[in-house]
C-alpha cells in the first residue's frame, strides 16, 4: 500500500468477499439478542441528541426542549399527524449536519465555536446594532496585533451574506447525513432550509416567504426560542420572535407563538425533569417503526459522519476505524453479536469528541496542559452520551476505554491489562492505527508500513500483540486482494 488512503477500500472489498460467505437471516437474527424489548426509532435518535447539543455547541437538552416546543407550536396550528411526524424528526434531527460548518465559521467569525454560534443565533446579521458591534469587538480575532484585527472585525461586521455561508455547508452535510436516517423528503426539506429567512436574507437558497417549507420555519422559531429562552428568559425570547416577525419569521406564526404564550401553553412540558419521555410520548406514530437492524446501523453510520466532520484532519476516521475493527474481529474470530456490537462501537467511539473546541482539534503547536485534560475527558463524554440508549451498555463501555492501554498509561481510568476486554484492545489497535496514518495539523500522515513498526514497538506493554499480529495478516490478504485480477 502506497498510502494511509488506500487501505480502506481495499479492506471493504477483503471484508464483501468473507461476509458473503454468511447468511445474511443468521447473522441478522444473532445480532438483534439486544436489547430484549426493541428500541423505537424515536427512542435511539432522542437519546443520541445530546450528541447535537454537544456539536452544535448548544446546552445538553437543547435538542429535545426545542423538539417540545415545536410540537406544541405544530399542534396548536392542528396539522396532520403525517405532518407532525415528520416535523417531530426534523425538530431532532435538524442539527446533524452542525459540525461540518466548524472551521470556515470559526475562522471567518474569529472566536471559539460556541460564540459563533451564539452570535449567529442572537444577532441579525444582515443590519449592525451596538450590543453586536459591541459582542465583536470583545470577542473576535483576539490575538492579533490592534490593526490586523480592526481589519478583520470591519470585515466580519460588513459580511452581509454571513448567514449564507454559514448556512450553505450545514444545509448540504445536513440533508446527506439526514437520508441515513431514511427520513422523508419533507423532513430533509426541513432540515436544509432551517437557516432560511422569510424576508430571503436567509440560506442555503435565498428563499423567501413561501418558498420556505412550513416545517422548517416551524423548527427555526422552536430553536431560536429555546436558545433565548435560556440566555434572556421567555418574555424577552417572544419579545425577539416578534421583533424578527416578517424578517426571520412567517407573521403567521409568529402570531401563534405570542398567542400561545399568553395562554400559556406555549412552554408546556418544556420544563420536564424527564424531558426524554417528555419527548418521546410527543411521537405521533410511536409503533410505525422499531429500530431494526439496517436502521441502528445507518444511524450509528450518519453519526459518525457527524463525528468525522468535525475537522478536516478526522475525515472518514470512524469510518475507517470501523471497517478495520471489523477486519480485525473477523480475522479473531469472534461471533457475529460481538462483531456487530464492536463495529457500532467503533463507528461511535470518538462521539465525545464534539465537545472538544475546533481550536484544540486543529491547533499546530504542541496542546497545553489544559487542552490535553479537555482531550482526554473525550472518552467520558462518549460513555455518557451512549449510555443513554437503551440496549448499548457494552458499546458504551468500549467507546470509553478505547484509549486505555495495557501498562496503565491510557485514559480517562488508567485501566490495565487485566480490566481490559479483547473487543477493546481490538478498536484500541484499529484507532491507532488509522490516526498514525492520516495526517494531523500538526504533522504529516505515516506511511502504513511505518505505521506498523511504531506500533509494534507498543506491544506488548501497550498494546495487545496478537491484536496487532491480526491487524498485519489482514492488510496484507486486502493488499493482495486489490492487486488479483
Amino acid at each position: 500500500m502506497s498510502s494511509a488512503a488506500s487501505f480502506p477500500s481495499s479492506l471493504n472489498m477483503y471484508l464483501d468477499v468473507h461476509n458473503r460467505a454468511s447468511d445474511e437471516k443468521q447473522r441478522q437474527a444473532a445480532v438483534l439478542k439486544f436489547p430484549s424489548k426493541p428500541v423505537a426509532f424515536s427512542e435511539l435518535v432522542a437519546a443520541l441528541t445530546y450528541a447535537f447539543d454537544l456539536g452544535s455547541s448548544e446546552h445538553s437538552g437543547h435538542t429535545l426542549r426545542t423538539c417540545v416546543l415545536g410540537m406544541n407550536l405544530g399542534r396548536c396550528i392542528h396539522l396532520s399527524q403525517e405532518w407532525m411526524s415528520e416535523l417531530y424528526y426534523a425538530l431532532l434531527l435538524k442539527d446533524v449536519g452542525t459540525t461540518s460548518n466548524t472551521v470556515d465559521i470559526c475562522e471567518l467569525m474569529g472566536m471559539e465555536e460556541q460564540l459563533c454560534r451564539l452570535a449567529l443565533r442572537i444577532f441579525d446579521w444582515t443590519t449592525l446594532t451596538w450590543p453586536q458591534i459591541r459582542f465583536v469587538f470583545r470577542h473576535a480575532f483576539l490575538g492579533k496585533s490592534f490593526p490586523s484585527r480592526l481589519k478583520d472585525i470591519l470585515r466580519l461586521l460588513r459580511n452581509r451574506r454571513l448567514v449564507w455561508r454559514a448556512a450553505r455547508q450545514r444545509a448540504v452535510t445536513s440533508e446527506l447525513i439526514a437520508r441515513k436516517f431514511g427520513r422523508s423528503e419533507a423532513t430533509i426539506d426541513a432540515i436544509r432550509s432551517v437557516d432560511e429567512r422569510w424576508d430571503g436574507s436567509g440560506g442555503p437558497a435565498g428563499l423567501k416567504e413561501y418558498e420556505i417549507p412550513l416545517m422548517a420555519q416551524t423548527c427555526a422559531i422552536a430553536q431560536t426560542l429555546e436558545s433565548l429562552e435560556t440566555i434572556f428568559g421567555r418574555d424577552k425570547a417572544v419579545r425577539v420572535i416578534e421583533d424578527r416577525s416578517g424578517t426571520w419569521f412567517y407573521p403567521g406564526l409568529v402570531a401563534v407563538v405570542i398567542l400561545m404564550h399568553e395562554e400559556g401553553t406555549l412552554w408546556n412540558g418544556a420544563d420536564s425533569p424527564n424531558l426524554m419521555q417528555e419527548v418521546l410520548s410527543r411521537d405521533p406514530s410511536p409503533a410505525k417503526m422499531a429500530c431494526d437492524y439496517d436502521a441502528f446501523e445507518n444511524i450509528c453510520s450518519a453519526f459518525a459522519d457527524m463525528i468525522d466532520g468535525k475537522s478536516h484532519y478526522t475525515f472518514m476516521h470512524s469510518q475507517n476505524v470501523a471497517v478495520l475493527t471489523e477486519a480485525i474481529a473477523r480475522e479473531m474470530q469472534l461471533d457475529e453479536e460481538q462483531i456487530t456490537s464492536l463495529r457500532r462501537a467503533a463507528l461511535l467511539h470518538d462521539i465525545g469528541m464534539l465537545g472538544i473546541s475546533h481550536s484544540i482539534m486543529d491547533k499546530e503547536g504542541p496542546l497545553t496542559e489544559q487542552q490535553w485534560t479537555a482531550v482526554r475527558e473525550h472518552p467520558r463524554h462518549s460513555y455518557e452520551l451512549l449510555r443513554k440508549v437503551r440496549g448499548f451498555d457494552d458499546i458504551a463501555r468500549i467507546a470509553r476505554d478505547h484509549h486505555e492501554r495495557l501498562d496503565g498509561s491510557g485514559y480517562p481510568q488508567g485501566l490495565t491489562a487485566e480490566n481490559i476486554d479483547l473487543p477493546t484492545r481490538i478498536l484500541s489497535v484499529a484507532d491507532v492505527y488509522d490516526a498514525v496514518c492520516s495526517p494531523r495539523a500538526y504533522r504529516n500522515n505515516v506511511e502504513p508500513d511505518n505505521v506498523l513498526q511504531i506500533m509494534e514497538t507498543l506491544a506488548p506493554h501497550q498494546l495487545d500483540v496478537e491484536c496487532i499480529a491480526a491487524l498485519k495478516r489482514i492488510l496484507a490478504q486486502a493488499h493482495e486482494y486489490s492487486f488479483a485480477p
